[in-house]
Formats: structure tokens, C-alpha cells, sequence
């Protein structure tokens, strides 16, 4: 680890991670960054032992411009963030026991505009919510009062 001597006082340099740019970490927030732009695809990477339902992180691919973006839930927090290399990030996670789950098909068909994305609480539980404009929505429900538990995505469609 790189060290900074500067007299009286040494700082430690800590490596950036250049791929990942946290935007959000809180109990409530909105993805204003995301609103009305198209959602691509929709990846979960998921624990080879779990069911196709219990994402470790999930990945949204938009456009204009084509980026990706990742969230998740933990310790009662939800994350988004942007990628700039979802091949980098694939390659970071392979070999360690875990699949690629693609949500499109529970969501109707891609592409579809989003019209909204944000973290809220509830009953002391955090959520992340994408409502897409067909009416289809996209939750992060956590399993659990326990800190440390996993979550669960959910999906909704709107009844006609």
C-alpha cells in the first residue's frame, strides 16, 4: 500500500476501484440519473446453492448513453451504483461458484423505459423499487429483520 509521508503526519493511499462509482448507499433515496431511460437487460448474479431468486447484486444495462448500472441490498441499506466494465465485473465473479440469472422475461419484454427507481422503508426494512412503464415493477425485499440476511427480487405487473 502506497504511503504519503508528509512530516507530521503519514497517510495511507488506498487503491481506487476505477470500475465502480457508488451513487447512492441510504435507507431512502431516488435514482434521478435513471429516470425515463430505456432498461436493456436486467442480470443477477446469483449463488450457484440459492434459488434463481436470490441475487447477490443485480445489474441494469441502459441506454443513452450505454451503461451499466448495479444495486443491492445490505446491512438494511440499499446500494446503486454505476459500472464502466460489466466484462470486468463478470470477470471478478467468475469461478467463484455463482450463475448469471437474466430477469428480462419476468419484467415482459425488454426494452422498456424506466419511470422510476428509489430506495424506501418500510415496517424498519429497507426496499428498492424500479416501476417500469409498461407497469411492471421490480423490487429488492429483504429476507429477513436479521442485519445480515440476503434479499429476495420480486416482480409485478400491472393488472388490466
Amino acid at each position: 500500500m502506497p504511503v504519503v509521508d508528509c512530516g507530521q503526519f503519514t497517510f495511507f493511499v488506498l487503491p481506487v476501484d476505477p470500475i465502480v462509482s457508488r451513487l447512492y448507499q441510504d435507507y431512502a433515496f431516488t435514482v434521478n440519473e435513471v429516470a425515463w431511460r430505456r432498461l436493456i437487460e436486467l442480470l443477477g448474479v446469483v449463488d450457484e446453492k440459492a434459488d434463481d431468486f436470490a441475487p447477490i447484486v443485480v445489474y441494469a444495462r441502459l441506454d443513452s448513453p450505454d451503461e451499466w448500472h448495479r444495486f443491492f441490498l445490505d446491512v438494511q441499506a440499499a446500494f446503486w451504483e454505476s459500472v464502466d466494465s460489466i466484462q470486468e465485473e463478470f470477470a471478478n465473479v467468475a469461478g467463484d461458484d455463482v450463475r448469471i440469472m437474466d430477469y428480462a422475461k419476468h419484467v415482459g419484454c425488454l426494452p422498456q423505459r424506466i419511470t422510476s427507481a428509489a430506495a424506501f422503508q418500510s415496517d424498519d426494512k429497507t426496499y428498492l423499487r424500479l416501476i417500469l412503464d409498461s407497469g411492471a415493477e421490480v423490487f429488492l425485499v429483504p429476507d429477513s429483520d436479521n442485519l445480515d440476511s440476503r434479499y429476495r427480487i420480486a416482480f409485478s405487473s400491472k393488472k388490466n
